[in-house]
């Protein structure tokens, strides 16, 4: 094996259990840490540590709405 560290970004639509380290297990790729960004159209905010959370503004919640059709 090697010691070679690559960093690769990846939109998937729709989530399934693990899909990611899957696919890139399947490509001879293992992955050894996997990081959300974003959720639909919701940035996901840097300065949080694991397990942390913070209210979500009106504006976030809006959008986060108008993915499901709740407008």
């Amino acid at each position: 094996t090697s010691d070679e560290q690559s960093e690769i970004f990846i939109t998937v639509s729709e989530g399934k259990y693990h899909i990611v380290k899957k696919i890139m297990e399947s490509l001879g790729h293992p992955v050894k840490y996997l990081k959300r960004v974003r959720i639909g159209n919701l940035k996901l905010d840097e300065n949080l540590e694991v397990g942390e959370y913070r209210p979500l503004s009106n504006e976030e919640v809006e959008k986060l709405k108008s993915l499901v059709n709740l407008k």
